[in-house]
C-alpha cells in the first residue's frame, strides 16, 4: 500500500490508512525506520483536530512495540515541532505532527521528521511503507497517557520573539495594523504570545481572527484556502474604522504556509511573496544566491527573476522537493505558489513557517517604506495572468491515465503555444486534479478553462 503523498500521509478519518489499526502499524514502522534496533523518543504534536488523540494513541501503541517512547506536545504548529527537534541536539529523537494541513477537519494525517527537524527522505518513506505492508502483528492498546510537554512551544515562541526583535526595530516610528487569520488551527495561540507579548506591541498591532479551535472548525471557511473570507473581513474593518488595516495574512491549519491580502483587498500568493522577499534580499542584504520555486511558479515571475539577474531554479511541486533543492545548491530562500516560503536565517535548516514569512514581509515593508499594494505591482505576475483550477475526482490516477482526458490535455497545450503554458497534475494530498493555465490574455484563460471542463471525462 502506498502511504506517502507529496507531504506526509493524509486521508479521511476512519478510512485506510487513517484508522487505528493502520496507525498502530505506521507508528511501529516509523520507530523501526528511525531508530532501527536502538531506542529513541518520538515527539508528537497536532494541529487541533478532534481526531488527533485517537491517532496519537494508535501511533504510541506501535512506537512502544518497537521499544521506544513518546512525548506529547499537544497543540503546536508544524514549524514549532521542527524547530524543537533541530535545537534539541539529540540523535535519539524523531517527530510526528498529526495534521492534514489545509484539509477540512474530517481529514487527518501525519508529517514525519528526523532528529534535525527535517522531513524524512523518500528512502525513509519507502522503508516505512515496506515495514507497514509486511507487518501483520496485532499491537497492544494498553498505553499510559502522559501530560503535555510545553517546552517545545515555549522554546519556539521565545525564539520567534527574538527573531522579530532582530528584524524589526522602531527606528522610523512605523506602526502597522495586521489582521491574522489563524484558520482555527495550530497558530491560534502562537500569534498572541509572539506579537502581543513582545516589543512589537506598539509598533505592530494585530487583530487575530479564527483563533478559537474546537476540533471541528479548522480550515472551515477560514485560513489560507478560503482567502475570500479574510478579504471580506479587511473590507468590513476598513469601511467601519478610521484606522485601516495595512494588510492581512492567512495561515493554514498547521501553520507552515501563509497567503497575504493587501489593504485594497488584492491577494498576494506564495509566488509573489517569494519574489518580493528575494528582491529585498538582493537589494538590501546583498544576497546574490539562487532562489528555488516549483514548476507551478508563475511564468511572468520566472521571467522577472531573470531580468533581475537572480538565479531561479524550479523543482517538482512539494515543499520537500524545495527543501532538497535548497540544500543541494545552498539557497537561502525558496517556496511554492501555495504559500510555503522556506528560509534558512531562522534556524540553519530549510524550514517553512507562516509566522516567519510574516515577519520577513514586515521587515521588507518597513525598510523599503512601501505598502504591500506597491510591492505586489513589481512582481510581474500581471504580465502573464494565471488561474489554478482544482477539480475533485474519485480516482485521480485513473483520471490522468484516461485516453480521452489525455487528448484534452494535449489540445490545451497546443492552444497556448508561444502565448502561455498549461500544467496538469494530480494532487499529492487530496483527490483533486490541479490545472494551472497561464496566458497573456485573461479572456483566453476563461475559454481554455471552459474547454477543459466541457471535454474531460468527469467520472
Amino acid at each position: 500500500m502506498k502511504l506517502f503523498g507529496t507531504d506526509g500521509i493524509r486521508g479521511k478519518v476512519g478510512e485506510s490508512p487513517i484508522t487505528s489499526s493502520d496507525m498502530k502499524k505506521i507508528g511501529y514502522a516509523i520507530a523501526k525506520t528511525m531508530f532501527k534496533n536502538t531506542l529513541g523518543t518520538v515527539h508528537i504534536s497536532n494541529d487541533g483536530r478532534s481526531s488527533a488523540s485517537e491517532i496519537e494513541d494508535a501511533l504510541k501503541c506501535g512506537i512502544i512495540k518497537q521499544g521506544s517512547i513518546t512525548q506529547n506536545h499537544g497543540l503546536l504548529s508544524t514549524p514549532a515541532l521542527s524547530y524543537f527537534l533541530n535545537k534539541s541536539g539529540s540523535n535519539k529523537f524523531s517527530g510526528i505532527q498529526i495534521t492534514a494541513s489545509h484539509n477540512p477537519y474530517q481529514d487527518n494525517g501525519i508529517k514525519v521528521f528526523d532528529n534535525n527537524g527535517l522531513k524524512i527522505t523518500e528512502e525513509q518513506e519507502s522503508e516505512i511503507e515496506y515495514i507497514f505492508n509486511n507487518s501483520d502483528e496485532e499491537l497492544r492498546n494498553d498505553i499510559d497517557h502522559e501530560g503535555f510537554n510545553n517546552t517545545s512551544r515555549d522554546l519556539y515562541v521565545q525564539a520567534v520573539r527574538n527573531y522579530l526583535r532582530d528584524k524589526i526595530q522602531n527606528k522610523n516610528n512605523a506602526k502597522m495594523l495586521i489582521m491574522i487569520d489563524c484558520a482555527n488551527g495550530a497558530t491560534s495561540e502562537h500569534v498572541a504570545e509572539i506579537f502581543n507579548e513582545s516589543h512589537a506591541d506598539g509598533i505592530i498591532d494585530i487583530i487575530p481572527i479564527h483563533n478559537q479551535p474546537n476540533g471541528k472548525n479548522i480550515n472551515k471557511k477560514c485560513g489560507a484556502t478560503h482567502i475570500s473570507i479574510l478579504q471580506e473581513q479587511i473590507k468590513i474593518h476598513n469601511r467601519d474604522n478610521q484606522r485601516k488595516i495595512d494588510f492581512g495574512v492567512a495561515f493554514d491549519g498547521d501553520g507552515d504556509r501563509s497567503i497575504f491580502v493587501t489593504t485594497n483587498g488584492d491577494v498576494v500568493d506564495g509566488d509573489e511573496v517569494l519574489f518580493i522577499l528575494s528582491k529585498f534580499k538582493k537589494d538590501y542584504q546583498n544576497y546574490d544566491g539562487p532562489v528555488v520555486g516549483t514548476l507551478m511558479t508563475n511564468f511572468g515571475i520566472q521571467s522577472a527573476y531573470k531580468k533581475l539577474g537572480i538565479d531561479f531554479h524550479a523543482t517538482n511541486v512539494g515543499d520537500k522537493f524545495v527543501f532538497e533543492k535548497m540544500t543541494d545548491i545552498n539557497a537561502k530562500i525558496g517556496g511554492e505558489s501555495s504559500g510555503h516560503i522556506i528560509t534558512t536565517d531562522f534556524i540553519n535548516i530549510p524550514i517553512g513557517d507562516g509566522i516567519i514569512t510574516l515577519i520577513n514581509l514586515l521587515e521588507t515593508l518597513i525598510k523599503t517604506k512601501k505598502n504591500l499594494d506597491d510591492l505586489k505591482k513589481v512582481t510581474s505576475k500581471s504580465i502573464i495572468p494565471s488561474k489554478l483550477i482544482n477539480l475533485p475526482v474519485l480516482d485521480k490516477e485513473k483520471f490522468m491515465r484516461d485516453e480521452a482526458n489525455r487528448k484534452v490535455f494535449s489540445e490545451l497545450e497546443n492552444k497556448v503555444i508561444n502565448s502561455g503554458r498549461v500544467l496538469i497534475r494530480a494532487s499529492g494530498t487530496e483527490n483533486l486534479i490541479r490545472l494551472l493555465i497561464e496566458h497573456q490574455d485573461l479572456n483566453e484563460i476563461n475559454k481554455l478553462e471552459k474547454y477543459f471542463c466541457d471535454n474531460i471525462q468527469k467520472t
